[in-house]
């Protein structure tokens, strides 16, 4: 946080901070007991590059990256799974292309 001068980058950053803040608080039980800490972290976070996108002349919108952001995925690369990275993102071998066999 506060490297970078791009408010774009920014928003990008804040988004995912968002979606990691939302799902840390999934209920208000998780907030109360175990997960309090970690979401008053989360909240500051937010905060922090909410302040730093008014400083850099963004503006602010209430977006939230998916599910997939948290993964490391973008919506032009895919992150490389496990099969993917042994396999150089080949297709998949014939057996399981054909489908199941009867």
């Amino acid at each position: 946080m506060g490297k970078s001068r791009n408010p774009e980058v920014v928003k990008r950053t804040l988004r995912i901070q968002r979606a990691m803040f939302r799902k840390k608080t999934a209920t208000l039980a998780d907030i109360f007991n175990r997960r309090r800490p970690k979401c008053k972290k989360a909240k500051a976070t937010v905060r922090k590059l909410e302040a730093e996108v008014k400083e850099l002349g963004g503006e602010l919108s209430d977006e939230v990256s998916s599910y997939n952001a948290l993964l490391g995925e973008t919506s032009t690369v895919p992150a490389l799974g496990k099969n993917e990275s042994q396999t150089g993102g080949q297709e998949p071998p014939a057996e399981f292309a054909e489908g199941p066999s009867t």
